[in-house]
């Protein structure tokens, strides 16, 4: 997200940003397998 900030392709809030990136999605998705993963297992 800081490149594209820095290239000026980030243009909403960051957090909202984030919630329509797919790419943040993609690893907000995969900590959280990773997160429950640890936490159940």
């Amino acid at each position: 997200m800081w490149m594209k900030a820095h290239r000026g392709q980030v243009v909403d809030d960051p957090v909202v940003f984030a919630a329509k990136d797919w790419q943040s999605l993609t690893v907000i998705a995969l900590s959280a397998i990773i997160f429950a993963t640890a936490l159940f297992a």
